[in-house]
């Protein structure tokens, strides 16, 4: 046998601090794996056991030449070198380095006793130094980072790692006690789901796994190494950014008083007392204001707020774990000092696309994260605005948790207005312009920010037009489309040219729902009879918005998905602000006894429930009144069917549109001539105006009056009938 004491220098005092750790690390997994104690493959990793004791082995071992060794074969420890020389790792190569294990089994007390004398402090980095000051990670903690950077840079090492069977959790935890010199009971404290590296992702741990995959760094370590931060400062600066400034006042949320009244006293007071668990959720559709709200209370508190990054310096997202662990990063860093304002916008990204697209279709919210988010919405120092556009993808535990919930709707017209002549006022805009911008709801005060923006950067161009030039790339951009969608009255908005009928009259109809503010109405009757010039009139009355939704905007091929649209159309219309027109209703209330098919049920149900629960003015209209399901037909409080203008509403409207008087003498030839068309609707007299207006035409009485008379003849030769009167 030869003398293998004889192997390992007795002096190591020009061993780095990382050689030595290696070397123990290697020791530790070796004489593990030997004693059966951690399911390790020691046959596997000869090589790399080699490579990380070869600092503590004698350098004259190398040189055969000098050392009293007594070897049975004098060529054993020649071809052992040789071997190593070779970067070939299969199984016919490690059957010659057997002969290595009997010198890893004779390590001497004194090599073991020094390289066990350490201090982990001096190993770590300096990142992960600044972090273990920072975070008071314990002594366990620590030796678990140390690990992770160690694999990171020693291929040896992950060699060795990788050589073990693939085990759970509890297995690998027993293997990294070995390899650590740590009980196990303080290995699996520190990697719980709810430890504080997890916490704040500075490892991820993989439950089923070889050694080497099982812990590896977190988002948080990872970026920590990239960007190598010097102070506090520096490392949340890589997670946080401060929040921007705000482009409009807090008059801008006239529509939200109570709610920014309560915020800025809850989220102030929290923010002095550092009161735990205060969150704001902020849910709506996008471009309602959630993040300009968040920056007009940082304005109004005079407190600096800060958003959670989605992606770096360098544009590379930090994905949901990077997102979460740098949120929890900040908590712990900024809890203990006066706590100023966190926002995490884009909340939905914390999950993942299939979880997203599975509580679309299910309607149920994925559970995965739960856990994590009711603890950290009950301990949290710093106040919190969490922003989201998709509060449906949120478990309502959670929602249960948020002490501030705050709905976004569209803003009134007349919100809009204020905000866009806050921004665009002192640019030139139009008045005009102004009232154009605002009529789209698509518009967001971001967007006419970047308007004003370009306007500066344009000296001597057109106001007006270089805004629209703007608004119109965006909708292209984000709509496919470059015209607003807004809906524009071709004639004039008259409820005397409305031939309606019903058990209650059309006046009175408005005056009680002026008085309720709230009701659900059904018009019906053949196209172009007035319905929508009737909603028109109504929300006009209770000085209201009218949003309109064709079925066409909310059908959907996907199961799941029209429902779903019908709840988010509810959801965005403000019930104080707003009355709601659905046209083309039949598409979506046909009588159930004739389903066939699931999906046309849960539909007919989706709506119904929507109408009940919605507390402002609902409005179905329809050309389609057969079919239509008995029950829903009972839910609306108040039926009325448009028929097409009676003789005296023809010449009324006649005398509106081609003399600009309603109240004008119409000339007898022209009266009688009117008085054939029966079934002249105000659809037939839009389309002459459009006809007038896309033409540039200044059209007289008389050309008018034969304009009318080709739609009315057009529309009869395609056998357009009235429909038949429907009795409640």
């Amino acid at each position: 046998m030869p003398n293998y004491q004889k192997c390992w220098r007795t002096d190591l005092s020009d061993v780095t601090p990382k050689e030595r750790e290696l070397a123990r690390l290697a020791i530790n997994l070796y004489q593990a794996a030997v004693n059966g104690e951690a399911k390790l493959a020691a046959h596997r990793s000869t090589r790399a056991t080699w490579r990380l004791l070869a600092p503590v082995i004698e350098d004259r071992l190398k040189d055969k030449e000098g050392m009293d060794l007594e070897f049975d074969d004098e060529n054993e420890l020649e071809m052992l070198l040789e071997s190593l020389d070779t970067e070939d790792d299969d199984d016919e190569e490690e059957d010659h380095l057997s002969g290595l294990e009997h010198l890893f089994n004779r390590i001497p007390s004194h090599v073991q006793e020094e390289l066990q004398t350490r201090d982990v402090g001096a190993l770590l980095t300096k990142v992960t130094k600044l972090l273990v000051s920072l975070l008071q990670l314990d002594e366990t903690e620590q030796e678990l980072l140390l690990f992770v950077e160690l694999l990171l840079t020693s291929g040896a090492l992950r060699n060795i790692c990788r050589a073990s069977s693939t085990g759970t959790l509890p297995v690998n935890t027993k293997r990294l006690a070995a390899a650590l010199d740590l009980s196990e009971d303080s290995i699996q404290r520190a990697l719980r789901s709810n430890s504080k590296l997890r916490t704040l992702a500075l490892v991820k741990v993989d439950e089923h796994s070889d050694l080497e995959d099982c812990l590896k760094p977190g988002p948080v370590l990872e970026k920590a190494i990239a960007y190598a931060p010097r102070d506090r400062e520096e490392l949340l600066g890589i997670f946080l950014e401060p929040l921007g400034r705000a482009k409009v006042e807090e008059n801008a949320f006239s529509h939200l008083e109570t709610q920014v009244t309560v915020l800025k006293q809850v989220l102030g007071e929290a923010g002095k007392t550092c009161a735990g668990g205060v969150n704001a959720l902020f849910y709506g559709a996008p471009g309602t204001g959630k993040t300009e709200l968040a920056k007009v209370i940082a304005k109004e508190l005079a407190v600096q707020a800060y958003s959670v990054r989605s992606a770096d310096e360098s544009g590379e997202p930090m994905g949901r774990e990077g997102r979460l662990g740098g949120y929890q990063l900040a908590q712990t860093l900024m809890g203990s000092a006066q706590a100023p304002l966190l926002v995490f916008d884009e909340m939905e990204d914390l999950q993942s696309t299939q979880e997203l697209m599975l509580s679309r279709m299910t309607g149920y919210s994925p559970t995965r994260e739960k856990g994590w988010f009711n603890r950290a919405l009950e301990s949290n120092p710093v106040p919190t605005i969490w922003i989201t556009n998709d509060r449906w993808s949120l478990d309502p535990a959670v929602l249960r948790r948020f002490l501030l919930p705050v709905e976004f709707r569209t803003p009134p017209l007349s919100v809009r207005e204020a905000i866009a002549g806050r921004i665009l006022g002192d640019s030139g805009a139009t008045d005009s312009l102004i009232k154009e911008v605002a009529s789209d709801i698509a518009v967001t005060p971001a967007v006419l920010d970047n308007a004003r923006r370009v306007v500066g950067l344009s000296p001597g161009a057109n106001v007006d037009a270089r805004v629209r030039h703007v608004l119109m790339n965006m909708r292209q951009a984000v709509r496919g489309r470059s015209t607003p969608r807004v809906r524009r009255s071709d004639t004039t908005l008259d409820l005397k040219l409305l031939n309606i009928e019903g058990t209650e009259s059309p006046e009175t109809v408005i005056r009680g729902i002026q008085g309720s503010g709230q009701g659900r109405l059904c018009l019906y009757g053949e196209p172009g009879t007035g319905k929508t010039q009737f909603a028109e009139i109504l929300a006009e009355a209770l000085d209201r918005e009218l949003i309109v939704a064709q079925a066409s905007d909310i059908l959907n091929c996907y199961v799941g998905e029209t429902e779903q649209n019908l709840a988010e159309l509810f959801e965005s219309a403000d019930p104080e602000h707003a009355v709601l027109l659905l046209d083309e209703v039949d598409s979506f209330l046909e009588d159930r006894r004739n389903a066939q098919r699931s999906w046309e049920r849960t539909r007919v149900n989706e709506l119904l429930q929507q109408m009940e629960r919605f507390p402002g003015v609902f409005i179905a209209a329809t050309n389609l009144m057969d079919g239509l399901d008995p029950a829903a037909l009972r839910r609306f409080d108040i039926k009325l069917m448009f028929r097409p203008m009676n003789a005296s509403q023809r010449r009324r409207v006649f005398a509106q549109e081609a003399f600009g008087d309603p109240e004008a003498p119409v000339p007898e030839t022209s009266a009688r001539l009117l008085a054939g068309l029966e079934g002249l609707t105000l659809g037939d007299v839009a389309n002459v105006c459009r006809q007038r207006r896309v033409l540039n035409e200044a059209l007289v009485p008389e050309q008018f009056l034969r304009r009318l008379r080709s739609e009315w003849e057009l529309k009869k030769a395609h056998g357009e009938n009235s429909i038949p009167r429907q009795e409640f």
